[in-house]
This record gives C-alpha cells, sequence and structure tokens, in this order.
C-alpha cells in the first residue's frame, strides 16, 4: 500500500475542490488520500468507455506518478522526478504571473 496524494478524492467528499488549508485539515476524511494509504473505501466516479479499455489493455511503461496544470501532464518513473517536475511547474507558474 502507498499513499495515492490526490486532490480528486478529497474534491470527491467535498463536492468541490479543496483549498490547501482544508487538504492539512481532513485528517479523519477516509477519501483524503494524503492521510490514508491505498484507495478510497468507494469508488470516486463511474469511467467511460476509454477509460475501461485502457485499464484492460494498459500501456507498458514504468511511471507511478503524475503532475497536470491546466496546460500539461507530467508522468514520472521515481517520486524524485515526480517532485522536480512539481518545482518545474511551479516555478513556470510563477515565473508566468511576473
Amino acid at each position: 500500500d502507498m499513499y495515492l496524494q490526490s486532490d480528486a478524492t478529497l474534491a470527491y467528499s467535498l463536492g468541490r475542490e479543496a483549498t490547501a488549508d482544508e487538504l492539512s485539515s481532513m485528517t479523519s476524511d477516509p477519501y483524503n488520500t494524503y492521510a490514508f494509504k491505498g484507495l478510497t473505501p468507494t469508488p470516486i466516479c463511474s469511467p467511460g468507455y476509454a477509460s475501461i479499455k485502457a485499464a484492460m489493455d494498459p500501456a507498458a511503461t514504468n511511471y507511478y506518478y503524475f503532475w497536470i496544470t491546466s496546460d500539461e501532464h507530467v508522468f514520472s518513473e521515481t517520486y524524485d522526478e515526480h517532485q522536480q517536475a512539481i518545482e518545474n511547474a511551479r516555478e513556470r507558474e510563477a515565473a508566468s504571473k511576473q
């Protein structure tokens, strides 16, 4: 088991996106995949056909982590690569606001 660390699971529980303060305070919420290892107690959505097909015949990769911004998806094989991708995205975001 590992921590999935997905904001989507908390958004499902709240019915909207969670703020940073909410993320840190929702430690007893069973949908908090930052606080609890493994899957949530129930599914958080109903997948479409393309998702089911992809799950039945997944691409062969070594990716374990992903980071999504409004304009890109970054996939990483290691936690260190994942952290670097997050840092890079945040630096680009900060630079674009200057």
